[in-house]
């Protein structure tokens, strides 16, 4: 056989085995991507399991050791607003009572729901930041872990978003080592080994959960040189969480904030074009779905709840679902021991004092506004007083909305335990904005003048 002919074999020996090494690689390379894939939907479903496991029970406020109530079966639906509303709105919504009261909140021109707050909204692009505010006790952090389930269980989300990550701010002052975006969402995560890299791959898929950012114990003033942009770079806890706030670092990824509206000020300079919606609290028929959840008991459930709907100033505070939580346990307690529900009506006041016991031992842990230990959680008479003072002098005077001058009066200055009790509004003024600060209700103001008589 010729040389010639013997190349031109060698070569077309050649091109066939480069063409078999190239197509074996190809193969190598897509059964790689394959168990990539293969391993990531393996992970997504054990992180949906681990994060259901993790939210589908809470306990009861006063449980007994191991006592727990299933979210889904307990929480009830609340009303939210996506627009501020005017200043003649917020007083009607703070004066009025009983039906009158559940209407006015029932007749809201922008009410909305949990499962669009990340939808485009006329014109406007989808949100990335959606503020979520609420006065104390109305149900943001039930909301927050609610949000978390049902993303678990698949009801809500599922087209957005492939991990939601939850961060309680509460917890982050207790932080004391440097932490990382990744450590949070470990933190997240089971045990083993977490897909980091490949989580952050997509970020316009996450979305952060941060809760409670009115519970910070310190501003985030930090100068933006001084974030991260890396989400594996460590830094203070609180430089970190500024990060995510301020976009600096997964650009693109959602986030979802929590707070009372006394620290919006101090939360807007941290954000970019967020959207705001507020929790008021639960409509007539959703107060009326709470106490058969409740009571898990149709005859005690009607029972008390027509009770209640005949005692107009209970009626009306049962929009503040840990009230509703409060009057709920009350009568429960009374049934049990075989009481007349008729005491109840007698215990308005009582109610209060519940109401300000508990929000103080659930949001308040500041031990400088301490008079002893954990186990006796009482506020500093001081900032009770001075609440009490400005609380008399505006039923004295016929105000529920106060200035900025009011509150220097009664040297408050919104401190933790004074953002507690006063809620902040703002409304429109000429071509600026205008904040003004209530008590959650009149009754509520009320009961605060009559505490400043003792």
């Amino acid at each position: 056989m010729p040389p010639i002919f013997c190349l031109v074999q060698l070569l077309d020996i050649t091109n066939e085995w480069q063409f078999t090494l190239s197509l074996f690689e190809q193969w190598y390379s897509a059964c790689l991507t394959l168990h990539v894939i293969v391993i990531e939907l393996d992970y997504k479903k054990k992180y949906r399991e681990h994060i259901q496991e993790q939210y589908q029970v809470v306990e009861d406020r006063n449980a007994l050791l191991g006592e727990r109530v299933s979210l889904s079966n307990r929480y009830t639906e609340l009303l939210i607003v996506k627009e501020h509303r005017q200043w003649e709105e917020k007083e009607h919504e703070i004066i009025t009572r009983g039906r009158r009261h559940t209407e006015l909140m029932a007749q809201q021109a922008s009410l909305t729901k949990i499962s669009v707050l990340f939808d485009p909204d006329k014109d406007l692009p989808s949100p990335k930041t959606v503020v979520l505010q609420g006065a104390a006790g109305i149900g943001k952090t039930m909301t927050a872990r609610k949000i978390m389930l049902d993303w678990a269980v698949g009801k809500l989300y599922q087209k957005k978003f492939e991990y939601v990550f939850y961060i309680n701010c509460r917890k982050t002052n207790l932080v004391t080592e440097k932490q990382s975006v990744a450590d949070l969402v470990v933190d997240n995560c089971p045990d083993g080994e977490v897909p980091v890299k490949e989580i952050f791959e997509e970020p316009e898929k996450l979305l952060f959960i941060i809760d409670g950012f009115d519970e910070l114990n310190s501003l985030l003033d930090m100068k933006d040189d001084s974030l991260c942009t890396d989400p594996s770079e460590k830094k203070p806890g609180k430089t970190v969480l500024c990060s995510l706030l301020r976009k600096k670092v997964l650009q693109k990824s959602s986030l979802l904030i929590t707070t009372r509206p006394t620290a919006l000020e101090k939360l807007k300079d941290n954000l970019r074009h967020p959207h705001y919606a507020e929790i008021m609290g639960f409509s007539a028929d959703e107060r009326k779905e709470y106490f058969h959840k409740f009571f898990c008991d149709e005859k005690k459930a009607t029972q008390a709840f027509n009770f209640v709907k005949e005692n107009e100033m209970l009626f009306t505070m049962c929009f503040v679902p840990i009230v509703c939580w409060i009057i709920c346990r009350v009568m429960k307690q009374q049934m049990k021991r075989g009481e007349d529900l008729a005491q109840t009506s007698k215990t308005t006041t009582s109610v209060y004092l519940l109401f300000l016991k508990h929000l103080l031992r659930d949001h308040f842990t500041d031990s400088e506004h301490l008079q002893s230990s954990k186990t006796n959680l009482q506020p500093s008479k001081t900032n009770l007083g001075k609440l009490c003072s400005l609380a008399a002098d505006g039923i004295l005077e016929q105000k529920i909305l106060f200035q900025e001058a009011d509150l220097k009066k009664h040297n408050l200055s919104l401190s933790n335990i004074q953002s507690l009790f006063l809620n902040t509004n703002i409304f429109e003024k000429d071509l600026d904005c205008e904040s003004a600060y209530s008590f959650i209700h009149l009754s509520f103001q009320e009961f605060l003048q009559l505490c400043s008589m003792c």
